[in-house]
């Protein structure tokens, strides 16, 4: 399957995980629940447990992985894998970073690394990938841009990203 057919998909999916299960639904609305421990009346709820329906995320407690921990910002290894899981990224069997290894998510970082979605947090020699590292609202959108194959834009939709490097 071409990548720009797995973008059509995650889309259809993500549309359809947010139509069925809205991440404030209405007061009559049937909430999920189930997944995890602390997600109970988070506004989020549903979009939470339709992530881990699909896949994409397992919770944040390993080996238990029965939290969310909905509160707390993304990782840059939690957002590589995320996206591994939901385009279901094929492994390579190469190790891409040296800051990575043993680590539990490295699996989601190279797979990511691998299909070009990354390319590292120390430029020029990219060697690094910084897994513990929170990851930017930028940075995210860039992983997106790659790994949905978006063309660039030349509108200039936001005035506070002037001469940012993901402008």
């Amino acid at each position: 399957m071409s990548r720009r057919a797995l973008s059509l998909a995650l889309a259809i999916a993500i549309a359809g995980a947010v139509a069925f299960f809205p991440s404030s639904p209405p007061a009559d609305a049937v909430l999920l629940e189930g997944t995890f421990t602390d997600d109970n009346h988070s506004v989020h709820q549903n979009g939470i447990e339709a992530v881990a329906a699909a896949g994409i995320t397992v919770g944040c407690n390993p080996p238990e992985n029965d939290r969310y921990c909905p509160n707390d910002n993304v990782a840059r290894a939690q957002a590589a894998t995320f996206v591994a899981r939901a385009l279901g990224l094929p492994d390579d069997g190469n190790d891409h970073f040296v800051d990575d290894d043993g680590h539990i998510l490295e699996g989601g970082i190279d797979k990511v690394a691998a299909a070009g979605i990354t390319v590292g947090c120390n430029p020029p020699e990219n060697d690094r990938f910084c897994p513990d590292r929170s990851l930017t609202r930028a940075q995210f959108a860039a992983f997106l841009v790659r790994a949905l194959d978006y063309e660039h834009s030349s509108t200039d939709f936001f005035v506070d990203d002037d001469g940012h490097v993901r402008e």
